[in-house]
């Protein structure tokens, strides 16, 4: 069975107590996150990281914290095993994302974390993300 290691972003901006978290709408027309394959000798965040730049053009992020990993299977000429290293990073500025049209991205927007919560897809990853994003953030004290 081939195997794929991917990176990518929660990326959340606070305004008080209230934080958003940026959501993009993939190819499929599905809200998740930032993310893509790790290239050789990359390191994880680093991927995390080019990723977000590449597929929605934000940098100057900080990285909060690591998410636990994420595993899944999909087909494409055969059984794929997916790991997804994700990071909580934040942004100190709200920008409006810029989408990597050719990467298939439709769109990229800013909501809170509640309502992403409701809009997100691959549930059964995204929601668990979302959460632990959550109960992370609670645990840190933030000044904007």
């Amino acid at each position: 069975m081939k195997t794929e290691t991917s990176a990518g972003g929660v990326i959340v901006y606070a305004i008080g107590k209230q934080y958003y978290v940026l959501i993009l709408k993939d190819m499929n027309n599905t809200w998740t996150f930032p993310k893509g394959l790790i290239e050789k000798d990359e390191k994880a965040q680093d991927a995390g990281l080019r990723e977000i730049k590449e597929e929605v053009g934000m940098s100057n992020l900080k990285l909060v914290a690591p998410l636990t990993p994420i595993q899944y299977f999909y087909k494409r000429h055969g059984t794929i095993r997916k790991t997804v290293h994700y990071f909580i990073f934040r942004s100190m500025v709200r920008i409006r994302p810029r989408v990597q049209k050719e990467e298939g991205i439709k769109e990229a927007k800013w909501v809170s974390i509640s309502d992403a919560i409701d809009m997100i897809g691959y549930r059964e990853t995204n929601v668990t993300l979302l959460e632990e994003s959550w109960k992370l953030l609670q645990l840190r004290t933030y000044k904007n």
